[in-house]
Parts: C-alpha cells; sequence; structure tokens
C-alpha cells in the first residue's frame, strides 16, 4: 500500500506546485461591467480597456493606457514584477504585452481619459495609426513621462 500511495502524492503536490506557476497572461475582461482601478469609471471600450497582473496574480483592469500608467505611476507593487497587458486597437478584446506592443500618441485619437494613447501589434500598423491621427510611436517609459506631465502625476 505504501508504495501505491507515494506515487499519487508526489503527483498531487507536483500538479499543485505547478498550478502556483499558471501563466500570468491577461484575464477576462467584462466591458460595461469592471471597474477601472484608477479613476473608478466602468471599462467599456474593448479597443482601450487595459490590465495589470501583479507578481502574486492579482489583476487590475483600466479603461485606458494613461490610466494603468498613472495607476503605475502612483502605486510600488504595481512596477514589482508585474505584468501589463493593452488592447489592440485593431482587434478590439485581444490583448499585447506592453512589451510587444506598439503605442502610438495620437493628437487626434479618442481615448477614453483624452491623452489620445492606443497600441497596435505590428510596427506597420503603429506607423499606419500615427499617420491617421497625426500622432508618434512612444515607449512604454516615454508614456510613463507623458502621462506624468499630462496629469502631473509622480511617482
Amino acid at each position: 500500500m505504501y508504495t501505491k500511495f507515494v506515487p499519487v502524492t508526489t503527483l498531487l503536490v507536483l500538479l499543485t506546485l505547478l498550478g502556483g506557476c499558471a501563466d500570468s497572461g491577461p484575464a477576462e475582461m467584462h466591458y460595461g461591467e469592471d471597474q477601472c482601478a484608477y479613476c473608478r469609471m466602468n471599462v467599456a471600450d474593448a479597443d482601450f480597456g487595459t490590465q495589470l497582473v501583479s507578481g502574486k496574480g492579482k489583476v487590475s483592469r483600466f479603461d485606458s493606457i494613461e490610466c494603468l500608467a498613472a495607476f503605475e505611476l502612483t502605486n510600488q507593487d504595481a512596477q514589482d514584477g508585474s505584468r501589463r497587458w493593452l488592447a489592440d486597437v485593431n482587434r478590439p478584446g485581444t490583448f499585447l504585452s506592453v512589451d510587444d506592443a506598439v503605442i502610438v500618441h495620437g493628437r487626434e485619437l479618442r481615448s477614453p481619459m483624452g491623452l489620445g494613447l492606443a497600441a497596435t501589434a505590428s510596427t506597420e500598423a503603429g506607423q499606419r495609426l500615427a499617420a491617421e491621427t497625426n500622432g508618434d510611436i512612444l515607449s512604454w517609459d516615454e508614456v510613463l513621462v507623458y502621462v506624468a506631465d499630462a496629469w502631473d502625476v509622480r511617482r
């Protein structure tokens, strides 16, 4: 009996440990129901909704890239081991890692919080969106600086 118990117990322990290593990918969004963790407005637009998944797996949802950036600027916990997910404006409801996204600041782009930020999946799509909206492509660090200046948000 002991020899049958050890492999089963070992398997259960391994499955439990692997379950703790779950992907920290984007969680499901409930547009019209989820509340922005920064500004408290409802997350309503699948073109712009974003997420931050903490190193511990806590999901914070936002109605715009600018709210995610402001949240990161004002919350130390948001900076440690967190993953940021941005909506692909060309494929609403699809998320891109901030590391893979091309972020556009379009002066004529209407984002929910008014700073004209959107994300796309490719450089070509980003350049096209920037041209269409009189904009520029920004890095995540440039987004943080832009939001900090525009909203007077400091770390």
